[in-house]
């Protein structure tokens, strides 16, 4: 994965990387602030199933709304992608 995506109008690169290319080295994923130029969503590279869907929609509230809170945006990815698992959805390489 790595490819442009538009979140309430903004662009964000999304992109698996290494763990060494993290900012946080026990993170799943990483969003840069919104206010940044070239603007990355960074996803750990080997993470399958409901914990990849969970860390991409994670990510992806983070850069909707940077003000949520971690536990916030941590119970919503949770609740989304659990959602979308029980629903059927899954992601396709």
């Amino acid at each position: 994965m790595d490819k442009t995506i538009r979140i309430l109008k903004k662009k964000w690169r999304i992109r698996e990387v290494d763990q060494a290319e993290m900012q946080h080295s026990d993170a799943h994923g990483e969003c840069d602030p919104p206010n940044t130029v070239r603007k990355e969503i960074r996803i750990l590279k080997g993470l399958k199933n409901l914990d990849r869907l969970e860390t991409i929609l994670h990510e992806c509230i983070h850069a909707a709304d940077w003000k949520w809170d971690e536990e916030t945006v941590s119970q919503l990815g949770k609740d989304l992608s659990s959602l979308l698992w029980d629903l059927g959805y899954r992601i396709e390489n």
